[in-house]
């Protein structure tokens, strides 16, 4: 009795080796680190706005949040349009943990007005994004942003 119960745990615990194997391996070859580079800087600094690709890998509330010519408002002393002055863009690392994959990045940027004021920016900031598979393809379904 205690060996087919033995032998039982030891096939129970070899397939749940096996499917969360499989599991991870499927979600780790999502989004390879080189399309998520192309897609989240693009995000970052179109002037486009909210287009239909970027609506395929995420919300438009999340766009907003990450978008430079959305989040820089600045007041009535910058004058329009705003340019990108400095980008700078480094994929840290990628973990993939079951259903999940997440992407550590740092960021820099600088904007400047048409009069070449300083409107604002950021340096070295850290983010995580979590992307999720979500209607056959991959979803940016969060990000962590340190203050």
């Amino acid at each position: 009795m205690k060996r087919k119960f033995l032998l039982s745990s030891i096939i129970l615990c070899i397939l749940a080796l096996i499917i969360v194997f499989f599991v991870k391996n499927a979600n780790s070859k999502l989004v390879s680190e080189q399309e998520f580079y192309n897609f989240i800087k693009q995000a970052y600094v179109t002037e486009n706005g909210y287009t239909e690709e970027i609506s395929k890998h995420m919300s438009k509330e999340l766009f907003e949040k990450i978008n430079v010519f959305t989040t820089y408002k600045g007041n009535s002393t910058f004058t329009k349009p705003y340019k990108i002055n400095k980008f700078e863009l480094k994929i840290v690392s990628k973990k993939t943990m079951f259903t999940k994959t997440y992407f550590y990045i740092t960021y820099s940027v600088s904007i400047n007005d048409a009069n070449n004021k300083e409107v604002g920016g950021s340096w070295d900031a850290s983010v995580k994004y979590i992307v999720k598979k979500v209607n056959n393809t991959w979803y940016i379904t969060d990000k962590e942003e340190k203050a």
